[in-house]
């Protein structure tokens, strides 16, 4: 299958596959100039995204490849111009897309963990007292723009279950 975009085939350098294995299905993205009515670029991911965040510059692509795990897929645009920047994995799941948020170059995102698939569930940093008893876990990641890791807090609402979340400026707002 080679994906047409407007009547044209896309480019083999235009497509890129994100995961191992398996997932057949995929993410086509175009950026159509509307006033002259063509194509400036597009691009095609083969990652079964599920989820999606779309910035002012950035469009960032969730897929669960477990209920252990996410990848984090970023792409920038720029005047028509699409560009892949990169991938992360985090633990835990994303539920939608109000669990993310980018401020100031830098993303956000909370997920939460259930503590079996978590290395440090046996213990609560902030207590010291056992969490195996514990149905969830919530965990905040900070990326910068390369998607590097710059900032996690562990153990956020531990026991609850988040249903939603809201980032104001320097705060993140979750509802149990």
């Amino acid at each position: 299958y080679v994906p047409v975009v407007f009547g044209k085939e896309m480019k083999c350098e235009e497509i890129c596959v994100m995961l191992d294995g398996g997932d057949s299905e995929s993410l086509l993205i175009s950026a159509v100039d509307v006033k002259e009515k063509k194509v400036i670029d597009k691009m095609m991911i083969t990652s079964g995204s599920e989820l999606f965040y779309v910035s002012e510059g950035n469009i960032y692509s969730l897929v669960s490849d477990s209920i252990k795990y996410e990848d984090v897929v970023k792409i920038s645009y720029q005047e028509g111009n699409l560009e892949y920047v990169g991938k992360t994995k985090v633990k835990g799941t994303v539920y939608d897309e109000y669990f993310m948020e980018e401020k100031d170059g830098f993303l956000r995102l909370m997920t939460q963990v259930y503590p079996e698939y978590y290395a440090d569930a046996d213990k609560d940093k902030t207590t010291g007292s056992s969490t195996s008893k514990r149905e969830k876990i919530g965990c905040l990641y900070v990326f910068d723009e390369n998607m590097k890791e710059v900032g996690r807090i562990d153990n956020l609402a531990a026991d609850e279950a988040v249903y939603n979340c809201i980032f104001v400026g320097d705060m993140i707002y979750d509802f149990t």
